[in-house]
């Protein structure tokens, strides 16, 4: 029987900590802010590894994500108007949808800032300082960074600029003198660029924790955008905002499925998951692994909607072991 207990807690626990978190994702308040990286040409995109893939997005088919959104309801909203809504200064429209870029390649000013002219929406964009970073550099895919000229005509077009920090390297397990670099040189030098404050920091890499969030509060920053997926809503932590990341091989129909609570629950499982062994074994030896492993055979199957039908092909088969052990148990 304490064994039959125990089973029927942590089943309860499960579906607990899923109905709070799916009420979390459904809350008709929400803010959804939706992540790209770089746009790319359809030809291009097609002959990109799987690793890369995930990390792009043809150019036309970022048009026909947003010409989807605005024609479903969604209202775009600016990083300030989210930021000043969540200190409770700003109403919002109905349905906010924030877009952002993180890198600081120069696709986002040669493909992406005439479709968001063209369709009145305003961005914000992470912008990593070094030129030399090896993220401008890496291989198939890789775009070189923005210039100066490029960061002032995006600003001007309504895009918001940001840091990315200096290096593009893992933040978490640095000293406070190096954060202070990374996030206090990188702010700086984008402010000496444009002429203005710079107040909001993408986190590279998503390797975030405590030390970053307080870095950020010291050098001056007031917001963070970290890649941990989720939506944002009233009373978000504005140095914690959740996004989405955006897959370059989804169409507007995908995007549908990927905005329902239920698709953005399991995908935080599965972002769960895959950081839980980053974290243990630390991003010198995560990162290439990670590249490998994309490599491989399995890197095709490594997207989201394959590892989504792993999750619930691993929760249905959980569920079928339950009952089975339930049943012998009571037997």
């Amino acid at each position: 029987m304490a064994a039959l207990a125990a089973i029927g807690g942590l089943v309860a626990l499960c579906l607990g900590a899923y109905a709070w978190t799916w009420r979390s994702e459904a809350r008709r308040d929400r803010i959804v802010a939706l992540l790209y990286h770089r746009l790319v040409d359809a030809e291009a995109f097609e002959r990109f590894p799987p690793r890369v893939r995930n990390f792009c997005i043809p150019e036309q088919r970022f048009r026909e994500h947003l010409l989807h959104l605005l024609g479903a309801g969604h209202s775009p909203v600016g990083l300030e108007q989210v930021v000043a809504a969540l200190a409770g200064g700003e109403r919002l429209p109905p349905k906010p949808l924030l877009v952002t870029f993180d890198d600081g390649c120069e696709s986002v000013h040669s493909r992406a800032l005439p479709i968001l002219r063209e369709l009145g929406v305003p961005a914000a964009f992470f912008v990593t300082t070094d030129p030399d970073a090896w993220i401008f550099h890496d291989g198939a895919g890789a775009q070189r960074r923005v210039t100066q000229a490029e960061l002032v005509e995006l600003d001007a077009g309504g895009v918001s600029i940001g840091s990315h920090a200096v290096s593009h390297e893992p933040l978490q397990g640095m000293s406070d003198a190096e954060l202070d670099r990374e996030l206090g040189e990188s702010k700086r030098d984008l402010e000496s660029l444009l002429g203005k404050r710079v107040d909001y920091f993408g986190v590279p890499l998503n390797w975030y924790g405590r030390s970053v969030r307080e870095a950020a509060i010291r050098v001056g920053y007031r917001a963070v955008c970290t890649s941990d997926t989720g939506t944002i809503h009233p009373g978000s932590d504005p140095f914690h905002l959740r996004r989405l990341n955006v897959e370059g091989w989804m169409t507007a129909a995908d995007l549908d499925a990927f905005l329902r609570p239920g698709t953005i629950v399991q995908r935080r499982v599965i972002a769960f998951a895959k950081r839980f062994p980053a974290r243990v074994v630390g991003p010198r030896i995560w990162f290439p692994f990670r590249r490998w492993l994309f490599d491989t055979p399995l890197g095709p199957l490594l997207t989201l909607r394959n590892l989504r039908r792993l999750l619930i092909a691993g929760a249905a088969a959980a569920l079928l072991a339950l009952a089975g052990a339930f049943a012998w148990l009571a037997a």
